[in-house]
């Protein structure tokens, strides 16, 4: 009975067949998850991006923002793209794509201006990064550039310079 039951479910050229098609429908349900990570840049050329570009969290209290820090492969991208990789002239905040603030000192962060106001910002604003499951607090500062925030607006390019303080 056993032998029997065995050989019409491995020997049989029906199930054969029906693996083959289960096969390849797995393959193709795979494939299109790798194609979607693709994206246009321009006519001729696609740039695959990381599904988990999302590194972290930048929150300003002062400016009531909480926003998804982002890290692509290039300094572009993020500027005209959300975090769900849909074009948007706001684009996002997003770190240098050779940063990392766990172990370095120089970051830098780029956003633009439609993300932030840049006149309400102070000496005493206080910029918390949750990065890669760690907090790490930043104090705007004249002077100590731990951490840079450049903010471009329209046609200029503003340096928020800020030191690395104790949350």
């Amino acid at each position: 009975m056993t032998y029997t039951l065995c050989y019409s479910f491995f020997g049989d050229k029906k199930m054969n067949k029906r693996l083959v098609i289960i096969s390849i429908i797995l393959i193709c349900v795979f494939g299109y998850f790798y194609l979607i990570k693709d994206v246009r840049v321009s006519e001729e050329r696609y740039v695959s991006y990381n599904v988990d570009d999302i590194i972290g969290y930048i929150n300003i209290d002062e400016l009531s923002l909480t926003k998804h820090l982002m890290q692509g492969f290039d300094n572009t991208f993020y500027l005209n793209h959300n975090y769900l990789k849909v074009e948007n002239s706001a684009g996002e905040f997003f770190l240098d794509y050779q940063g990392d603030i766990k172990n370095n000192n120089n970051v830098i962060i780029y956003t633009k201006s439609e993300n932030i106001d840049i006149n309400k910002l102070n000496m005493n604003s206080i910029i918390n990064i949750k990065y890669l499951d760690e907090n790490y607090c930043f104090q705007v500062n004249s002077v100590k550039k731990d951490l840079i925030l450049k903010v471009f607006k329209e046609n200029e390019e503003i340096d928020i310079l800020c030191k690395k303080i104790m949350c």
